[in-house]
């Protein structure tokens, strides 16, 4: 069978325009589909050069292929189910800065780049204080930003007009205006040209973002069938939702640089950013968050398999109804109506989301999309709320793990799993797991949560005694218990 890139020939090779740190699915689903788009209907003319933030390097598979890969979109839209397959072209190369930093840094000197993007997951926008300028590369993103930032800086002798529109779409709150602040730290502590700060002042503009599409990744189940359907081999398959919003607060005179309003896609420039980022964060994200490590636990491997099952759609309503809608300072009838599309989305039987992959920094992304909605519910009613106790505990079974050739392993039953998460992380629950009481070591470490979890009435005893039941009985056996508000707790 024909591979990808000897089916498709690129008609011509668009001018690089975009710098895209990460090569994961969320991106090529999301930046990458919109570029794409906005090429074929004549608003824009750009391609992406993709550098991967870690040293995992998947370069040799998408350079291998002409950075070619099909999307595919699955799911009902506008009352209808779809199932489209599009060839995604605007990739022109990807890159690995742990392989060839120069040539990372050398994309510096290409005066047509003008926008970066990325997405290095919560645990990505970060400060590293034994990074240096000398590495070859730091190891944090924003580091190697800050070096890219600077090589462009004396590449054009501090031209004003060679700055960059930069999207970060991690979902922390105000990522821009984080991701600057960072770039700063770094450019002080390394005692960069004191014009260089004023420089990226003028001629970098850091947007806030929020993103908001299920990206499902690659279907392994289904290759097979699914490369007859198409008539090549792809080894970068990405699948997403019809679903897309993508929310953008930056400068007027930015805006240009990403025509992506009027291409079909809910993309919007808005002056505020906090009332959608909340809606999303603790409804959609927060949903998310909250089960997928129990269904996982439980032996489901994908989101769709999981929401096949009643008591998880039970568990859900019961999460949002009760749980985090009530607690949120939105009109009423339109959270109630997202938190029914949410329902509807995660139920898109064509989204194989592997459970594991969603995984991968749970610690983070609970303390960035559940922890407000447990301190809120807390605050009105003065007890820790079931459902997200279970999540909890739940989540803390997940990580229970020990360190081996360099990776934290944990086992269910007869199967093992990579847990991924900060070092930090993964080195503090180890730890804890060797204590008398590991869910007080957890809860009480502000160093993970940012607070004192200890103090929250009735937090400890329901997670310590969901945790018991879910180590004695099972996971089943404890979530049917609470949809059936059977809460022993």
């Amino acid at each position: 069978m024909q591979k990808i890139n000897e089916y498709y020939t690129r008609p011509y090779t668009r001018p690089e325009r975009i710098l895209q740190f990460g090569e994961g699915n969320f991106l090529r689903g999301f930046i990458d589909c919109l570029v794409d788009e906005a090429n074929e209907k004549g608003v824009m003319d750009a391609s992406v050069v993709i550098c991967q933030p870690r040293s995992d390097s998947k370069v040799d598979v998408f350079n291998g292929q002409d950075c070619l890969y099909t999307l595919l979109t699955r799911g009902i839209e506008n009352g209808e189910t779809v199932d489209r397959a599009k060839i995604i072209s605007c990739v022109s190369r990807c890159i690995s800065p742990y392989r060839d930093y120069m040539e990372f840094l050398d994309l510096a000197k290409n005066e047509d780049l003008n926008v970066i993007v990325s997405n290095t997951t919560e645990a990505g926008i970060v400060f590293n204080g034994n990074d240096e300028p000398v590495d070859m590369p730091p190891s944090t993103f924003p580091a190697k930003l800050t070096a890219f930032l600077y090589a462009r800086f004396k590449a054009f002798f501090g031209d004003i007009t060679k700055g960059f529109l930069i999207l970060p779409t991690e979902l922390i709150e105000q990522n821009g205006d984080r991701l600057k602040e960072i770039v700063f730290a770094y450019a002080k502590k390394w005692e960069l040209r004191e014009e260089f700060i004023p420089w990226i002042e003028k001629s970098c503009c850091f947007a806030n973002t929020l993103v908001d599409r299920i990206v499902a990744g690659f279907p392994r189940e289904e290759m097979l069938s699914l490369e007859q359907r198409l008539g090549y081999e792809d080894r970068l398959v990405d699948v997403c939702e019809p679903f897309m919003q993508f929310f953008i607060q930056c400068d007027e005179s930015f805006r240009d640089r990403i025509p992506f309003e009027n291409l079909g896609f809910d993309v919007e420039f808005v002056d505020d950013l906090a009332p959608y980022r909340l809606r999303k964060l603790r409804v959609l994200n927060g949903a998310h968050t909250a089960c997928v490590l129990s269904a996982f636990l439980e032996g489901n491997e994908t989101l769709s398999e999981m929401m096949e099952d009643e008591k998880y759609a039970a568990f859900l309503t019961r999460l949002l109804n009760e749980e985090i809608v009530p607690f949120i300072n939105m009109d009423e009838e339109e959270l109630e109506t997202f938190a029914e599309a949410v329902l509807s989305r995660l139920k898109n039987p064509f989204i194989k989301h592997r459970l594991i992959d969603i995984s991968a920094n749970s610690f983070s992304k609970f303390r960035v999309r559940d922890l407000t909605s447990i301190v809120e519910y807390y605050k009105v009613n003065g007890v820790a709320p079931d459902c997200l106790c279970y999540s909890l505990a739940a989540l803390i079974r997940f990580y229970k793990g020990e360190f081996r050739d360099g990776k934290y392993i944990g086992t269910i039953g007869q199967t093992e799993y990579e847990i991924r998460d900060s070092l930090e992380i993964l080195v503090d629950v180890s730890k804890a797991y060797e204590s008398d009481d590991v869910i007080r070591e957890i809860l009480s470490n502000t160093s993970i949560w940012g607070i004192d979890l200890m103090q929250i009435y009735s937090l400890y005893d329901k997670v310590a005694a969901y945790f018991d039941d879910i180590t004695e009985f099972g996971v089943t056996h404890t979530l049917e218990k609470i949809v059936k508000g059977e809460n022993e707790a």
